[in-house]
């Protein structure tokens, strides 16, 4: 079954949580493949211009209107509260995890490809 599906969501863990019983999960917009292209291409260019605290004020924008939902955090979801639960690096991970659209389900996939 294609991750992509036209108004679908996909849950989205990080790597660094992906080994807790319950992991913080976050619930993105499934994106097409020219969706993903464009995002990744301005994460590239945000990441090469600016401060850190700009850089991190333009990728909350653009993570904001990715992320639906959140799962397994100790508040509820408000996407104004994006930057109490992430650290920096962690909002970095989160982006290129949406732009690559990899869930827990495509990552045993792989994982299980690879032998």
């Amino acid at each position: 079954m294609p991750v992509f599906e036209p108004g679908g969501n996909i849950a989205i863990i990080l790597d660094c949580d992906h080994d807790k019983p319950h992991p913080p999960t976050f619930i993105v917009r499934a994106l097409s493949a020219r969706e993903s292209l464009k995002l990744t291409s301005t994460l590239d260019e945000i990441m090469s211009s600016g401060t850190q605290a700009e850089q991190v004020s333009r990728l909350e924008q653009i993570i904001k209107e990715h992320v639906t939902d959140w799962r397994n955090f100790p508040i509820s979801f408000d996407s104004e509260k994006l930057l109490d639960v992430l650290g920096v690096t962690d909002l970095w991970r989160l982006g290129y995890s949406i732009a690559r659209q990899i869930g827990p389900v495509e990552k045993k996939s792989e994982a299980g490809g690879a032998n």
